[in-house]
């Protein structure tokens, strides 16, 4: 597939700075952005996922050799050839990780806005080297890296990544795309984003006769095909108990803490 072109995104001058800042605002306030509601009591409707060709959670699989596998290929002159609508005030924007500005905004955006816990206390900080590495591995598809930014002022404002993969189920390998750091700004949150990233990056993959794509999440979506527990081995206990991140038991001194959590000086 030829290579996109590039939109180029030409930075405001100083003197535009106040007129891009209510551009800005006025487009948060189009969106009608309000306070985040408080969590519902019922089981979620995932409207999003309902129309996707997943497995319900409440789907049983016909036999062990079923990897429920949701066969929706149509030929690539039917797959849409342009990206979605987005709100105006937004536009789609070409992402090139190689590009050193660019990779170092990507690092600040997700430093910012992804992966942090419910108090919004720590995030998970990855290092540029570590996107690098994981966003250029052999064969990437550099226009599966998929990005929003606002049209005034250039400022990126959602992101979302694919990596081809060859993925096996039993005796079934096909060609993949394994998505990750989907990411928006906060202030845009709950306002379904989120499925325009996935619907834009499956258009995309569609086009490089990609058919399927795993994720994964801590949240219980439609529907997992394995789980696992992820555990945590304090590397520095006594900063993680001074910065909130762990605590030290009420039946226990820091000092036996920092003793128990001690690796050993050879692995």
């Amino acid at each position: 597939m030829p290579a996109a072109k590039r939109s180029e995104i030409i930075a405001p001058s100083s003197a535009s700075n106040q007129s891009n800042a209510a551009d800005f605002h006025a487009v948060l306030k189009q969106l009608n952005l309000a306070p985040v509601s408080a969590p519902s009591s019922q089981p979620p409707a995932f409207k999003f996922w309902r129309t996707q060709p997943v497995m319900t959670l409440h789907d049983t699989l016909s036999s062990s050799q079923d990897h429920g596998y949701c066969d929706q290929s149509i030929p690539k002159s039917k797959v849409r050839a342009t990206p979605l609508k987005l709100p105006e005030g937004f536009a789609w924007s070409d992402f090139d990780i190689t590009n050193p500005s660019e990779a170092n905004e990507l690092y600040k955006f997700l430093a910012a806005h992804y992966c942090e816990d419910s108090d919004g206390r720590f995030r998970s900080d990855y290092s540029l080297e570590f996107l690098m590495w994981a966003l250029t591995s052999p064969g990437y598809v550099a226009d599966w890296h998929v990005a929003i930014r606002h049209t005034s002022s250039g400022k990126l404002m959602a992101f979302f990544a694919g990596t081809p993969k060859a993925i096996r189920i039993h005796d079934d390998i096909a060609p993949s795309c394994e998505t990750n750091f989907l990411c928006i700004h906060k202030k845009l949150r709950n306002k379904r984003l989120a499925p325009v990233l996935i619907k834009e990056l499956t258009r995309r993959s569609n086009l490089q006769g990609v058919w399927r794509a795993v994720y994964t999440g801590s949240s219980r979506l439609p529907t997992p095909v394995a789980t696992t527990q992820i555990h945590h081995h304090s590397l520095n206990t006594k900063k993680c108990v001074e910065v909130g991140f762990a605590y030290c038991p009420p039946n226990m001194s820091l000092t036996s803490l920092i003793k128990t959590n001690k690796l050993p000086d050879a692995t």
